[in-house]
């Protein structure tokens, strides 16, 4: 995996790499850095690790659990109190949820088999996971979110917590402005700006009220942020929109 890389008070970033974790991951099991070491080296474990169905995704997801132990693979790192994880599109991300399961009901006993389980359990505990969705306001991100909070409770019994909808733009003006602008201005590029702005955000909250309607969880709007850089104060801004 990627190191932890410390961004701020309490707060540190990392990337899943699937081939270290595999490799550190079989190293736990087999208790042995010569023998692990062969055997991830080796093009045929690679080969085999490419082939398995799902092997990079469990192994992902176990790093993920992992993360949130306070009993670490590696007894000199410590665990974290709240994991965040940005995780793929709908389909894959689904995937990588079912392969616990999966795994577990395949190896049926030995030590993938049981911390296959682990993470299943771990995956389907409210008290201790949180399933969040973010999209943006228009209709296929939409759509997608409404399917995955259905998909998501078939795959492992869970539902939507939260929905985020990213980058809303604000509604600024009201309908006699844009009537009032029209008759003023009609024609000048200031009033085409003013009308695909007032049309942009008519058409964000007529899917934002959708997605209210049938998610049936709280959505949390966070601003389209009007910058040419994106930087520390912007994640801030957005911190507070969502209550951290």
């Amino acid at each position: 995996p990627g190191d932890e890389v410390r961004i701020g008070d309490k707060l540190f970033a990392t990337t899943i790499e699937p081939y270290k974790v595999m490799e550190e991951w079989i190293g736990k099991i087999l208790g042995s850095q010569k023998l692990t070491g062969l055997l991830t080296r080796s093009n045929v474990f690679r080969a085999f690790a490419e082939a398995a169905p799902g092997g990079m995704e469990l192994g992902q997801t176990v790093k993920t659990w992992e993360l949130a132990q306070e009993k670490r693979w590696d007894r000199r790192k410590r665990g974290y109190d709240t994991v965040i994880v940005d995780g793929p599109a709908m389909g894959h991300a689904l995937g990588m949820l079912r392969t616990p399961k999966t795994f577990a009901d395949i190896a049926r006993v030995g030590p993938i088999a049981s911390q296959s389980e682990r993470v299943r359990e771990w995956l389907g505990d409210p008290k201790r996971t949180a399933y969040v969705a973010v999209a943006l306001p228009a209709e296929l991100p939409v759509s997608e979110t409404i399917d995955l909070g259905a998909r998501l409770r078939k795959a492992i019994g869970r539902h939507l917590e939260t929905v985020v909808a990213n980058g809303v733009v604000p509604d600024r003006f009201t309908e006699e402005e844009v009537t009032r602008i029209e008759e003023i201005a009609a024609g000048s590029d200031a009033a085409r700006a003013v009308h695909g702005a007032d049309a942009r955000a008519a058409n964000q909250h007529e899917h934002l009220a959708r997605l209210s309607e049938e998610v049936k969880t709280p959505v949390i709007e966070l601003p389209f942020l009007f910058a040419s850089q994106f930087e520390r104060r912007h994640i801030e801004e957005l911190a507070d929109h969502l209550g951290l």
